[in-house]
């Protein structure tokens, strides 16, 4: 079914995808990562088995010997993309369902200024408001590289419904809310997303279903 993306692999792809307990998760890796090696081999103008990655510190792909940047993320039957060149961004994407425990996720992991602004959120919003400072936040974590070495309440973003998507403050560094940009995005009823980027660089965006892709291969 899904021979036409994985004869792009790497062998160290192949690896990964065959220790896969689960089929349906061996698939959905096989299609995002398939999908990824086509999108990036329209923009080098190479074949998709040409492509080579490397790997950052917390395992952030990266191409080797090209100057463009991408990121991706998934969520249920959900995969997004984006792009761009020379400049590191970082995509993530939620499915809202409801939480058992929002409010101690909330105030576990949020920064303090993020915890008050959610109780601030109407009941009927806050579910949502709660999934745009998480993606905002796993974006710029993403972009960063810093994954899990940086805790999620040493930085403030804004979350409440209709506000301006904004990186507000960083532990540390006064000046990162002027170098990094945000934006939210909804790829399909039901989602949230957000993208983190450094600087003022065009985006391009792409959102695959899963199984609409699994179809077609």
């Amino acid at each position: 079914m899904l021979s036409k993306l994985t004869r792009y692999f790497s062998p160290d792809e192949r690896a990964r995808a065959d220790r896969f307990v689960f089929d349906k998760d061996r698939e959905k890796y096989s299609a995002a990562r398939g999908i990824l090696r086509l999108l990036l081999a329209g923009y080098m103008q190479v074949e998709p088995r040409e492509i080579n990655f490397t790997y950052g510190a917390q395992n952030k792909p990266y191409l080797v010997d090209d100057p463009l940047f991408f990121n991706m993320a998934h969520s249920a039957n959900l995969l997004v993309y984006a792009v761009t060149g020379s400049r590191e961004l970082g995509v993530d994407l939620e499915m809202i369902r409801p939480l058992d425990d929002m409010d101690g996720i909330a105030r576990r992991f949020f920064a303090p200024a993020e915890y008050t602004a959610l109780q601030s959120v109407a009941q009927p919003q806050r579910l949502r408001a709660f999934y745009n400072c998480w993606t905002r936040k796993e974006a710029f974590l993403k972009a960063t590289g810093d994954g899990l070495t940086r805790p999620l309440n040493q930085f403030v973003v804004s979350l409440r419904p209709g506000e301006p998507t904004k990186l507000l403050h960083l532990d540390g560094d006064p000046q990162a809310p002027q170098r990094w940009q945000m934006h939210a995005f909804s790829p399909a009823t039901g989602y949230v997303g957000a993208l983190a980027v450094a600087h003022a660089m065009p985006v391009e965006m792409f959102a695959v279903r899963v199984q609409a892709l699994l179809k077609e291969f």
